[in-house]
């Protein structure tokens, strides 16, 4: 099984609707894979753009969202675990 770990700026709002046409095409060109989606930033809260809605939204048809800080490191091993976790045949 092959799967990808999508980035989103959870400071640019126009990034979640970018990954979203890049998991379509993904899907497309790749067929069925496993998703997981990091909204990156979550150490920047007063400057979220992204809503509730917009992560169930995007949860609800693409893949599971995990609020990840490449700056202090929360939820990045965790987006990688839940990627591994999803590859490995049960």
């Amino acid at each position: 099984s092959d799967g990808a770990i999508l980035v989103v700026d959870g400071t640019r709002r126009a990034t979640l609707i970018a990954a979203a046409d890049l998991a379509k095409s993904v899907m497309e060109i790749c067929g069925e894979i496993q998703l997981v989606v990091v909204a990156n930033k979550c150490d920047l809260e007063q400057a979220w753009e992204l809503s509730a809605a917009d992560e169930t939204e995007f949860v609800d048809s693409a893949a599971p969202m995990i609020r990840t800080s490449a700056k202090s490191g929360v939820g990045v091993e965790a987006a990688f675990s839940r990627l591994a976790a999803a590859l490995i045949p049960s």
